[in-house]
């Protein structure tokens, strides 16, 4: 007996989980099977293009012969172009259905802002890798701010000419998702200006970190700009022992669900961040944390005097004893002749969390 064919939408659900680990050649094939199946085969191989030097061209010209192929376009992903090779997506702004815009290693000139504000109509998450702004931080700005639907934003290793100064406006964005590894000047303006809103944007998950993880320093604004965050609900900070540990707290943080710590561990100041953990922990006021992930780097040059004791001592206190996880990953330098006291290190960090592994509340990587 015939069985009757699958529903598209199972078909779609099956092809969806599998797509990652098919090439374009087989998705190419799999639309060829049936009638049925080349609309979603081929929304399936359309969803993430990524467009660079050589092939953006051709993918003008395929849009030419088949129309319908763009407004199946949901990722794309730009790597090193210029305006001049991206003015023909301003006549499809009409089809366009792109609502993730990745921009890797572009020097995003006014040419550029004006085509990608004119181009992409429905855009909700904005990321910029490696790039240069060409005027100041306000063009910066002033492009976030020119998408309404904006719900994420990424911005890694963004540059600009500091000694530009432009002018911008109040923010007037939505973002739910905020991740940022940037050098302190960039950042710092980008929370400043986030806080120059009449109401800050109902961000529910936020991660900073410094371009230079080990000795970058997270500007001073920061423990005031996550105090506005009243409905976050993820926090991930990446810190330096370098430096002074930040006046941060969550006491306004009544919505907080997740808290993550990359540390980077030297030698400086480290019995100040004792203090630190246990004033930020002490602060919690969400009845909802579940989650506190610790992530430790430990540099081969650096020095195992980190008090391991004191710190299992904070993760005893009744601060913790709701929550269902807490994990303190131990990251190892990837060094020839790595220093004997390291595997100690790992021995005093298990003797100190022992009762927390117990009770099945910790986990030690």
């Amino acid at each position: 007996m015939r069985l009757p064919p699958l529903p598209n939408e199972i078909v779609v659900e099956i092809l969806e989980c599998v797509a990652s680990m098919l090439t374009v050649a087989d998705l190419s094939k799999l639309s060829l099977i049936c009638k049925a199946w080349y609309p979603i085969a081929q929304s399936i191989l359309l969803n993430s293009v990524m467009i660079t030097p050589r092939n953006i061209a051709r993918l003008f010209s395929a849009i030419g012969e088949h129309p319908h192929f763009y407004p199946l376009i949901r990722n794309l992903d730009s790597r090193n172009l210029r305006a001049s090779s991206l003015e023909g997506f301003q006549s499809l702004r009409a089809s366009s259905k792109v609502l993730s815009l990745t921009l890797r290693s572009h020097l995003i000139d006014e040419a550029q802002e004006n085509i990608f504000v004119a181009s992409f109509p429905h855009l909700q998450a904005l990321s910029i890798k490696h790039g240069d702004i060409h005027s100041g931080f306000g063009s910066l700005a002033r492009l976030i701010d020119s998408f309404p639907n904006l719900k994420s934003l990424t911005l890694e290793n963004v540059h600009y000419d500091e000694g530009c100064r432009s002018t911008y406006h109040n923010v007037t964005m939505s973002l739910r998702s905020i991740h940022c590894c940037l050098g302190p000047r960039v950042m710092d303006e980008l929370l400043q200006w986030l806080m120059s809103e009449n109401s800050m944007s109902p961000i529910e998950y936020i991660f900073l970190g410094s371009v230079a993880s080990a000795y970058g320093k997270l500007p001073n604004c920061m423990p005031l700009f996550l105090s506005r965050l009243r409905g976050v609900k993820s926090v991930w900070l990446k810190l330096s022992t370098m430096w002074d540990p930040p006046p941060l707290t969550f006491a306004e943080n009544t919505q907080l669900e997740i808290i993550q710590f990359d540390f980077e561990l030297w030698g400086f100041n480290l019995s100040k961040w004792v203090s630190f953990l246990s004033t930020v922990f002490s602060s919690i006021t969400s009845v909802s944390v579940g989650t506190i992930l610790i992530i430790i780097r430990m540099p081969g040059s650096c020095q195992p005097n980190f008090d391991w004791e004191d710190l299992g001592d904070i993760l005893k206190s009744p601060t913790f004893a709701s929550l269902r996880k807490i994990s303190i990953l131990y990251s190892r330098p990837h060094v020839a002749g790595e220093p004997l006291h390291l595997e100690q290190l790992e021995d005093d960090i298990r003797q100190a969390f022992a009762h927390l592994e117990a009770k099945g509340a910790l986990t030690v990587r």
